[in-house]
C-alpha cells in the first residue's frame, strides 16, 4: 500500500502545481520596438519579447520604444497593455490574497492603452501620483507626465483649440 501512495504522490503533486502556478495573473512582453528595460530596487535588466513583468517590477521604455504586454491569467489572455515611449509603468501586488480577479497597476510616467476583456470579469486598477481608476472589461488610455513646462503659446492653444 505504501508503494502506491509514493508512486501516486509525484503525480498528484505534478497536476496540482499546474492548478497552483496558473492562477497568477502575467503580465508577457509580446511586442518590443526600441529599448525596454525591466526593474526592481537597484536591478535593472534589458526586456524582450518573452519577458514577464512580475509584481513589484517596472517596465520603463525610452525615447522611440512601444512595448506590448499580453495580461493572462489561468493560460487564457484576458487583455492586452501598450506601452509609448518615456513611460514608466509599476505592476503592484495583489492586496487580496484569495481574488486573484484584480490587476493593480500603477502608472508613474508617460501613457498607455489597456484592453481587458469584458466577459473575463476581471477589475484593473491603473493609478497615478494624481489619480486613479477602477474599471471592468473595458479599453482606456492613461496618460500622466511628472513635470511638464508649456510654452505660453503651446498652452494657450491647448485650451483654445
Amino acid at each position: 500500500m505504501k508503494k502506491i501512495i509514493i508512486f501516486l504522490l509525484p503525480i498528484l503533486i505534478l497536476f496540482n502545481s499546474d492548478f497552483l502556478f496558473s492562477q497568477e495573473t502575467s503580465f508577457k512582453i509580446t511586442g518590443i520596438s526600441g529599448t525596454a528595460f525591466i526593474e526592481k530596487a537597484d536591478k535593472s535588466l534589458r526586456a524582450f519579447r518573452g519577458s514577464e513583468v512580475h509584481s513589484e517590477y517596472k517596465l520603463k521604455t525610452s525615447s522611440n520604444s512601444q512595448v506590448e504586454i499580453v495580461i493572462s491569467k489561468n493560460g487564457d489572455k484576458i487583455g492586452n497593455i501598450t506601452v509609448y515611449e518615456n513611460a514608466i509603468l509599476l505592476v503592484n501586488p495583489s492586496i487580496y490574497k484569495n481574488n486573484n480577479d484584480k490587476i493593480s497597476l500603477s502608472l508613474l510616467e508617460g501613457y498607455i492603452k489597456v484592453n481587458i476583456q469584458k466577459n473575463a470579469g476581471n477589475i484593473a486598477e491603473i493609478h497615478t501620483a494624481n489619480t486613479s481608476a477602477i474599471v471592468r472589461g473595458t479599453e482606456f488610455e492613461v496618460a500622466f507626465a511628472f513635470e511638464v513646462e508649456f510654452d505660453l503659446e503651446l498652452e494657450f492653444l491647448f485650451y483654445f483649440r
